[in-house]
Protein backbone atom coordinates (compact mmCIF):
# COMPACT_ATOMS: atom_id res chain seq x y z
CA UNK A 1 0.00 0.00 0.00
CA UNK A 2 1.39 5.00 -1.58
CA UNK A 3 2.85 6.67 1.32
CA UNK A 4 1.74 10.44 2.18
CA UNK A 5 4.49 11.96 0.38
CA UNK A 6 4.22 10.35 -3.00
CA UNK A 7 0.16 11.08 -2.91
CA UNK A 8 1.05 14.63 -2.39
CA UNK A 9 3.68 14.62 -5.97
CA UNK A 10 0.62 12.69 -7.23
CA UNK A 11 -1.75 15.79 -6.33
CA UNK A 12 0.23 17.71 -8.10
CA UNK A 13 0.11 16.22 -11.47
CA UNK A 14 -3.40 14.96 -11.29
CA UNK A 15 -4.33 18.44 -10.93
CA UNK A 16 -2.76 19.09 -14.74
CA UNK A 17 -4.22 15.81 -15.77
CA UNK A 18 -6.59 16.22 -18.79
CA UNK A 19 -8.61 12.37 -17.65
CA UNK A 20 -8.78 9.38 -15.17
CA UNK A 21 -9.52 5.43 -15.97
CA UNK A 22 -12.47 4.08 -14.68
CA UNK A 23 -11.42 0.75 -13.05
CA UNK A 24 -14.21 -1.90 -12.56
CA UNK A 25 -14.52 -3.05 -8.95
CA UNK A 26 -14.22 -2.26 -5.27
CA UNK A 27 -11.63 -1.46 -2.41
CA UNK A 28 -11.51 -5.12 -1.64
CA UNK A 29 -9.68 -6.46 -4.07
CA UNK A 30 -6.51 -4.42 -2.76
CA UNK A 31 -2.92 -5.43 -1.92
CA UNK A 32 -2.24 -5.84 1.80
CA UNK A 33 -2.78 -2.92 3.51
CA UNK A 34 0.07 -4.04 5.66
CA UNK A 35 2.15 -3.11 3.24
CA UNK A 36 3.77 0.93 2.04
CA UNK A 37 5.20 1.80 -0.63
CA UNK A 38 6.55 4.79 1.43
CA UNK A 39 9.81 4.27 3.21
CA UNK A 40 10.46 8.10 3.84
CA UNK A 41 8.04 8.56 6.28
CA UNK A 42 7.68 4.93 8.10
CA UNK A 43 10.72 5.77 10.76
CA UNK A 44 10.21 2.18 13.20
CA UNK A 45 10.10 3.09 16.61
CA UNK A 46 10.59 0.74 20.10
CA UNK A 47 10.22 1.41 23.37
CA UNK A 48 12.89 -1.70 24.28
CA UNK A 49 16.83 0.01 23.47
CA UNK A 50 18.92 -2.44 20.99
CA UNK A 51 21.01 -3.40 23.43
CA UNK A 52 18.17 -4.72 25.39
CA UNK A 53 16.57 -6.30 22.74
CA UNK A 54 19.54 -8.19 22.07
CA UNK A 55 20.25 -9.54 25.70
CA UNK A 56 16.30 -10.26 25.24
CA UNK A 57 17.36 -12.72 22.21
CA UNK A 58 13.71 -10.77 20.50
CA UNK A 59 13.55 -9.63 17.34
CA UNK A 60 16.40 -6.35 15.92
CA UNK A 61 16.46 -4.52 13.22
CA UNK A 62 17.48 -6.32 10.32
CA UNK A 63 15.78 -9.33 11.04
CA UNK A 64 13.79 -10.92 8.67
CA UNK A 65 10.66 -11.95 9.84
CA UNK A 66 7.67 -14.08 8.72
CA UNK A 67 4.32 -13.22 10.20
CA UNK A 68 0.61 -13.85 10.06
CA UNK A 69 -2.06 -11.54 10.97
CA UNK A 70 -5.91 -11.06 11.25
CA UNK A 71 -6.50 -6.79 11.09
CA UNK A 72 -9.87 -5.64 12.49
CA UNK A 73 -11.36 -2.20 12.52
CA UNK A 74 -13.02 -0.84 15.64
CA UNK A 75 -15.94 -2.54 15.09
CA UNK A 76 -14.25 -5.74 14.82
CA UNK A 77 -14.74 -5.78 10.95
CA UNK A 78 -11.88 -7.78 9.61
CA UNK A 79 -10.10 -5.69 6.71
CA UNK A 80 -7.26 -8.01 6.00
CA UNK A 81 -5.70 -10.91 7.30
CA UNK A 82 -3.52 -13.62 5.96
CA UNK A 83 -5.41 -16.43 8.01
CA UNK A 84 -7.81 -18.22 5.50
CA UNK A 85 -9.83 -19.84 8.23
CA UNK A 86 -10.05 -16.35 9.59
CA UNK A 87 -10.75 -15.09 6.58
CA UNK A 88 -13.75 -17.50 6.11
CA UNK A 89 -15.42 -16.84 9.38
CA UNK A 90 -15.73 -12.46 8.18
CA UNK A 91 -16.99 -13.25 5.30
CA UNK A 92 -13.55 -11.75 3.65
CA UNK A 93 -11.78 -12.91 0.92
CA UNK A 94 -8.49 -12.19 -1.10
CA UNK A 95 -6.74 -13.92 -3.87
CA UNK A 96 -3.88 -15.87 -1.69
CA UNK A 97 -3.89 -16.39 2.19
CA UNK A 98 0.10 -16.11 3.44
CA UNK A 99 2.51 -14.88 5.84
CA UNK A 100 4.04 -11.43 5.11
CA UNK A 101 7.63 -11.46 5.68
CA UNK A 102 10.16 -8.14 5.67
CA UNK A 103 13.15 -6.74 7.02
CA UNK A 104 12.82 -5.15 10.00
CA UNK A 105 13.93 -1.41 10.09
CA UNK A 106 13.85 -1.39 6.20
CA UNK A 107 10.21 0.90 6.21
CA UNK A 108 8.45 -1.84 3.76
CA UNK A 109 5.37 -1.59 6.36
CA UNK A 110 4.03 0.81 8.05
CA UNK A 111 5.80 1.69 11.28
CA UNK A 112 3.24 0.27 13.89
CA UNK A 113 3.46 -3.04 12.44
CA UNK A 114 7.21 -2.87 12.38
CA UNK A 115 7.51 -1.89 15.64
CA UNK A 116 5.16 -4.51 17.09
CA UNK A 117 7.49 -6.98 15.91
CA UNK A 118 10.28 -6.07 17.72
CA UNK A 119 11.31 -7.83 20.58
CA UNK A 120 9.10 -11.02 19.96
CA UNK A 121 11.03 -14.56 19.61
CA UNK A 122 9.30 -16.61 16.81
CA UNK A 123 6.14 -18.50 18.30
CA UNK A 124 5.15 -15.70 19.99
CA UNK A 125 1.90 -13.70 19.30
CA UNK A 126 0.48 -10.55 20.30
CA UNK A 127 -2.37 -8.40 19.83
CA UNK A 128 -1.29 -4.59 19.30
CA UNK A 129 -4.07 -1.39 18.61
CA UNK A 130 -1.62 1.24 15.78
CA UNK A 131 -3.42 4.77 15.99
CA UNK A 132 -3.73 6.52 12.31
CA UNK A 133 -0.28 8.34 13.08
CA UNK A 134 1.27 4.57 13.27
CA UNK A 135 -0.60 3.40 10.33
CA UNK A 136 -1.67 5.25 7.06
CA UNK A 137 -1.89 8.77 8.91
CA UNK A 138 -5.26 11.06 8.86
CA UNK A 139 -7.41 11.60 6.46
CA UNK A 140 -6.16 14.62 4.05
CA UNK A 141 -8.58 17.09 2.01
CA UNK A 142 -6.06 17.91 -0.36
CA UNK A 143 -6.24 14.26 -1.68
CA UNK A 144 -10.29 14.69 -2.70
CA UNK A 145 -10.42 16.03 -6.06
CA UNK A 146 -13.33 16.76 -8.10
CA UNK A 147 -13.07 16.72 -11.81
CA UNK A 148 -15.74 17.23 -14.57
CA UNK A 149 -17.63 13.99 -15.38
CA UNK A 150 -16.68 14.57 -19.09
CA UNK A 151 -12.65 13.98 -18.18
CA UNK A 152 -13.73 10.33 -16.94
CA UNK A 153 -13.45 7.23 -19.36
CA UNK A 154 -13.95 3.82 -19.01
CA UNK A 155 -12.49 1.26 -20.95
CA UNK A 156 -15.37 0.90 -23.45
CA UNK A 157 -14.45 4.85 -24.15
CA UNK A 158 -17.69 6.47 -22.00
CA UNK A 159 -18.23 7.31 -18.67
CA UNK A 160 -21.80 5.57 -18.12
CA UNK A 161 -20.60 3.39 -15.27
CA UNK A 162 -19.24 6.04 -13.27
CA UNK A 163 -20.66 5.41 -9.35
CA UNK A 164 -19.81 5.90 -5.90
CA UNK A 165 -17.14 3.54 -4.48
CA UNK A 166 -15.68 2.48 -7.76
CA UNK A 167 -12.14 2.78 -8.43
CA UNK A 168 -9.80 5.34 -11.06
CA UNK A 169 -6.38 5.49 -11.77
CA UNK A 170 -4.93 8.43 -12.28
CA UNK A 171 -2.41 9.05 -15.09
CA UNK A 172 0.14 8.91 -12.51
CA UNK A 173 -0.70 5.64 -11.14
CA UNK A 174 -2.58 6.76 -7.83
CA UNK A 175 -5.67 4.98 -7.00
CA UNK A 176 -8.46 6.70 -5.59
CA UNK A 177 -12.26 6.22 -5.29
CA UNK A 178 -15.31 7.68 -6.60
CA UNK A 179 -17.42 9.18 -3.29
CA UNK A 180 -19.74 11.99 -4.75
CA UNK A 181 -21.00 11.82 -8.29
CA UNK A 182 -23.75 14.55 -10.21
CA UNK A 183 -24.23 15.30 -13.26
CA UNK A 184 -21.54 17.41 -13.96
CA UNK A 185 -18.95 16.39 -11.55
CA UNK A 186 -16.78 13.85 -9.76
CA UNK A 187 -15.05 14.13 -6.45
CA UNK A 188 -12.22 11.23 -6.04
CA UNK A 189 -10.98 10.21 -2.78
CA UNK A 190 -7.11 9.90 -3.03
CA UNK A 191 -6.72 9.25 0.73
CA UNK A 192 -5.27 5.50 1.50
CA UNK A 193 -8.70 3.66 2.10
CA UNK A 194 -7.05 2.77 6.40
CA UNK A 195 -6.55 6.68 6.47
CA UNK A 196 -8.13 7.66 9.76
CA UNK A 197 -9.19 4.92 11.44
CA UNK A 198 -7.36 3.14 14.14
CA UNK A 199 -6.29 -0.60 13.22
CA UNK A 200 -6.06 -3.78 15.58
CA UNK A 201 -3.61 -6.75 14.68
CA UNK A 202 -3.31 -9.86 16.36
CA UNK A 203 -0.05 -10.80 15.53
CA UNK A 204 1.90 -14.68 15.09
CA UNK A 205 5.26 -14.40 14.44
CA UNK A 206 5.91 -17.48 12.25
CA UNK A 207 9.84 -17.25 11.99
CA UNK A 208 13.42 -15.26 12.27
CA UNK A 209 16.20 -15.17 10.38
CA UNK A 210 18.91 -12.96 11.81
CA UNK A 211 21.08 -11.42 9.00
CA UNK A 212 24.30 -13.37 7.68
CA UNK A 213 27.58 -12.05 9.52
CA UNK A 214 30.20 -10.49 7.70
Amino acid sequence: MAGLNDLKNAFVVFAVVLSVFLVAGCLAGKASPSVSNNSANQTPFSTIPPKDLAKLGGVQAGDTVTVDYLGTLDDGAVFDTSIEAEAKKANFTRPTYEPIAFVVGLGTVIKGFDASVRGMKAGEEKIVILNPNEAYGESNSKFVVTVNRSRIVSGNGTNDTVKVGKQLYSATGQVGRITIVTNDTVSVDFNPPLAGKRLTFHLWLRKVVKPAKA
